[in-house]
């Protein structure tokens, strides 16, 4: 709106853009630009073409906080000079000057930068130059299609009008006024003699003033306003009745129908009950199946069922008419209306189909009447003047309004319930879908509902406890309980199925172990009972032959038969023993290393480091042939004093050392001996689990056997 507030709450706006403004040329000698012609001189963008100066009388000067402005008028039309963007901006530089200084009837030459923005350019001043007092410009006459087309904008206008009500503001009176059927607002400044201005309501008057303009976001004209510099460009027309009472009284039922006595723009007086009132705001008074909204100022309470003769100016700004600006008296008490029962969808049914024949609603249309229903709460929410209940009333949608104070009980009111309710009616219309509007077919589409108290909502059925939210919650309990009982199954499944793995395996091994140590019986009853028995004799055959050939040949058949002796009971051993497979690498080793023990008096020393490792079967079978050689082949070649057998485990690998302190060898040498396959076996067998031996050795500095085998080599 183009009023003094609205310019202080632009000013930073427009100092922002004036920013972008190019620095000001010199003006002197710059022609002088018509006011009409500001509107070709504005452009998108900031240019310095937009540099004018123009020249003109004062027609009007306000200041708040500060921030101040003028409308200037010459022969050709006014402009809006905001001086108060000039300061934010800093693109004044016309020395000190404040609004005093320019009061109404200054003639001025102003330089500055047009501002496109809003209905109208407007004017940033840089320079101002006062030419002395001239007569302000003849007042336009009133022209209804001029003011409220917005053709007058920042022009002195003269209108006779009907002040209707008069409010304080800040700094400033502000009064509704009435131009023949039309409304707008007038502000007067407030202090000296224009504190009178409330005595005006309901008087005709004459009003001289600058006519500026309402403007939306789109700078799109909206209304006109009138802004007047002081009380004495009022002057009293008619006087206001003596009493605000004294004027033709009309029923409620003929408000805003046609009636020849009355009055254009002034009061007119009606009665009726109370049946909702709302102190300082508007109440409701009724007559049978008519109601009527009264706006009032007055702070007075109200009581339900009091009878009231109201004052006031027609309101046809509403769906129905009302009165506004009014002032009421007590008459007298009687018995409140009783609520009409009556369905929303009737009241809408009822309106429309009067509505579309041009027929009157009987026997009313029930706007601003106390009715009461039944319906269905569909929704509780909070609103910014209160509390909103969302009723479903068969297929009919009514929004029940309550005050703050009485929507703190309403709250606690449970989605679902079956009430009846009791409040005013109020009708809503909507635009049609095809956005055109129809004036002679006024259509009803919702009803709003204004609820009195607490009590105008009676629960005749309380909600089920199974509402949708307690129903989504037991679902979602049930299935998190089915979805824990299924994977609880699923889970003792795959257990049973381990157990069962684990006792077929347990069954397996003790079968197998059984049948390993079957089988060693077997070989130790018969196998190795006759080596035993073949030993025997070749000892004796030894002692009987003198040829000593032959005796040699015994003797080494002897030793041919204690190695095959030697390896079978190896083998017994390994059928026997269950740490074998069933065991740890450590377990296994230990065995190996008692059983090795019983054979030799040098001492055999394990020591393990990183825990007890875990390889599968194959692994540790081949680690223990391996250990069982290295051992074998350093106490019968290397004459060792000691031998360390030592296993090291780590997150990479496995490893396997035997070291002794014997004579030592030549490892390349002995590798390549043909005929000697123990150290190329042992690689073999090493590569063949995925590890690779190490052998360190040399003569008199004793042998190291090393098999590492990596992690990821080592599949159970």
């Amino acid at each position: 709106m183009r009023t003094m507030t609205f310019h202080c709450l632009k000013a930073g706006v427009i100092a922002a853009w004036m920013a972008l403004m190019p620095a000001a040329a010199d003006g002197v000698g710059r022609a002088l630009t018509p006011i009409e012609g500001l509107s070709a001189s504005a452009g998108d963008a900031p240019q310095a073409a937009n540099l004018v100066r123009i020249r003109g009388v004062v027609t009007w000067r306000s200041e708040i906080d500060g921030l101040w402005a003028v409308v200037v008028q010459d022969d050709t039309a006014g402009v809006w000079v905001n001086f108060g963007a000039a300061y934010a901006g800093k693109s004044w530089r016309g020395g000190r000057i404040g609004s005093a200084d320019v009061p109404p009837g200054t003639e001025v030459e102003i330089e500055g930068q047009v501002i496109p923005g809003g209905y109208r350019p407007s004017l940033v001043p840089e320079t101002i130059t006062l030419l002395g007092k001239r007569p302000l410009p003849a007042a336009a006459p009133f022209d209804p299609d001029a003011l409220y087309g917005g053709l007058q904008d920042c022009r002195l206008v003269e209108l006779d009008v009907v002040v209707q009500e008069v409010r304080r503001a800040r700094g400033e009176w502000r009064m509704v006024i009435a131009c023949g059927d039309k409304r707008c607002l007038a502000t007067v400044p407030q202090g000296g003699d224009a504190d009178d201005i409330e005595s005006l309501v309901d008087a005709e008057v004459g009003i001289t003033g600058v006519a500026v303009s309402f403007f939306n976001q789109r700078g799109e004209f909206l209304a006109p306003r009138i802004l007047v510099n002081r009380r004495d460009d009022i002057r009293l027309r008619e006087p206001r009745p003596a009493d605000a009472f004294a004027t033709v009284r009309v029923p409620l039922a003929m408000i805003g129908r046609y009636r020849p006595d009355l009055r254009d723009g002034h009061r007119i007086v009606t009665e009726g009950t109370v049946i909702y009132a709302l102190p300082g705001g508007f109440f409701f008074i009724q007559d049978g199946a008519i109601g009527v909204r009264v706006q009032t100022s007055s702070p007075d309470h109200l009581a339900i069922g009091e009878r009231v003769e109201v004052a006031g100016f027609l309101d046809q700004t509403q769906p129905v008419a009302g009165l506004t600006g009014a002032v009421y008296r007590k008459t007298g008490y009687a018995d409140p209306p009783q609520p009409i029962p009556i369905d929303p969808e009737a009241i809408i049914a009822l309106n429309n189909e009067a509505s579309f024949y041009g027929k009157l609603a009987e026997p009313g249309d029930y706007h601003g009447c106390l009715a009461t229903f039944p319906a269905r709460l569909l929704e509780v929410r909070e609103v910014t003047d209160g509390g909103l209940l969302t009723l479903a009333a068969g297929k009919t949608i009514v929004a029940a309004w309550s005050n703050p104070e009485d929507f703190a009980a309403l709250r606690r009111l449970q989605p679902g319930s079956e009430v009846r309710v009791t409040g005013v009616v109020c009708h809503e219309r909507v635009e049609p879908a095809d956005g055109v509007k129809f004036p002679t077919w006024p259509l009803v589409d919702r009803l709003r509902v204004l609820l009195r108290s607490p009590g105008d909502v009676v629960v005749v059925n309380a909600p089920s406890w199974w509402t949708p939210q307690r129903l989504a919650l037991a679902l979602a309990a049930v299935a998190g309980v089915a979805g824990l009982a299924i994977l609880w199954a699923v889970l003792l499944r795959r257990q049973v199925k381990r157990q069962l793995a684990v006792i077929e395996g347990q069954v397996q091994r003790e079968a197998a172990m059984e049948e390993r140590r079957r089988i060693a019986s077997e070989f130790h009853d018969t196998l190795e009972q006759d080596l035993a028995g073949v030993a025997l004799r070749l000892d004796v055959a030894s002692g009987r032959t003198a040829d000593p050939s032959a005796r040699t040949v015994l003797e080494q058949q002897r030793g041919l038969l204690d190695r095959i002796r030697t390896e079978t009971r190896e083998f017994l051993w390994d059928l026997r023993d269950p740490t074998r497979r069933d065991g740890s690498l450590t377990e296994s080793l230990q065995a190996q290393v008692a059983y090795m023990q019983s054979f030799t008096t040098v001492p055999l020393r394990l020591r393990c480091e990183g825990g007890s490792p875990r390889v599968s079967p194959l692994v540790q079978h081949h680690f223990l042939r391996l250990v069982r050689e290295a051992v074998s082949n350093a106490l019968k070649h290397g004459a060792p004093s000691e031998v360390d057998i030592r296993v090291a485990a780590d997150r990479q690998a496995t490893c396997v050392e035997v070291v002794d302190n014997g004579a030592g060898f030549d490892v390349d040498a002995r590798g390549s001996v043909v005929g000697h396959f123990g150290i190329r076996g042992m690689r073999e067998r090493a590569r063949r689990i995925g590890g690779e031996m190490e052998i360190e050795s040399s003569p008199a500095h004793g042998t190291r056997v090393a098999v590492r085998v990596p992690r990821e080599a080592d599949e159970p």
